[in-house]
C-alpha cells in the first residue's frame, strides 16, 4: 500500500490507531492533522476514542474557518494552525503523550538523542515550548515560536511533544 495515495482522513486514522495500539496516547488524548494542498486542515476529533477512529470522524478545519464533520475539532487544533502559519513547509503536525516523553516534559528536560542507536539522525534537534493551558492560543504561539526556529520537534512543558513533518 502507498501510504501517500491514501486520502488524509485515512491516513489519519490509521496513525492514531498505531499510536494508540503503541500505548503513545489514550483513548483521547494526542491528536493529528494533515493539511492538504487547497489549504484545508484534516484533523482528528475531540473526545472520540482514538483506538476506533473512522474515517468519517476525521473533522476539516477550511481555510475560512468554517469547521466541518460529525464532532468537535481537537481542542488543539489552534495550535495546529499556529504552526502551519509558521511554517508553511509543513504538512503534519502530531501532538502525543508518549509516557517517557511526558516524564522528560514534568521536569524540563529534553532526552539525549544519543542513547538510542539512529534516534539522533531522525530527531537532531529538539526544543522545549513554556507551559499554557491546553488548547488555549498562548500555547499555540509558544509551540509556534520554537517551530519558526526551525525546529521539527518539540517537547511540551508538563504536557507531551509535538512532531510536524513535510
Amino acid at each position: 500500500m502507498n501510504f501517500s495515495m491514501l486520502h488524509p482522513a485515512d491516513q489519519i486514522v490509521m496513525i492514531m490507531k498505531r499510536l494508540y495500539s503503541y500505548q503513545m496516547t489514550t483513548t483521547s488524548g494526542g491528536n493529528l492533522s494533515i493539511m492538504d494542498d487547497e489549504g484545508i486542515m484534516w484533523i482528528s476529533p475531540s473526545g472520540v476514542d482514538k483506538g476506533n477512529l473512522t474515517a468519517a470522524d476525521i473533522m476539516r478545519v477550511m481555510p475560512d474557518g468554517t469547521i466541518i464533520g460529525p464532532h468537535k475539532p481537537s481542542s488543539e487544533y489552534p495550535f495546529h494552525l499556529a504552526i502551519y502559519r509558521a511554517r508553511p513547509d509543513l504538512r503534519a503536525v502530531l501532538h502525543a503523550h508518549p509516557p517517557a516523553l511526558v516524564a522528560f516534559s514534568l521536569i524540563r528536560e529534553i532526552p539525549s538523542t544519543n542513547i538510542i542507536p539512529n534516534c539522533h539522525i531522525l530527531c537532531p534537534k529538539v526544543a522545549m515550548a513554556k507551559y499554557a493551558v491546553p488548547g488555549s492560543e498562548e500555547l499555540g504561539a509558544y509551540i509556534a515560536e520554537e517551530f519558526k526556529k526551525d525546529y521539527d520537534i518539540v517537547m511540551l512543558e508538563n504536557h507531551g511533544v509535538v512532531i510536524g513533518s513535510r
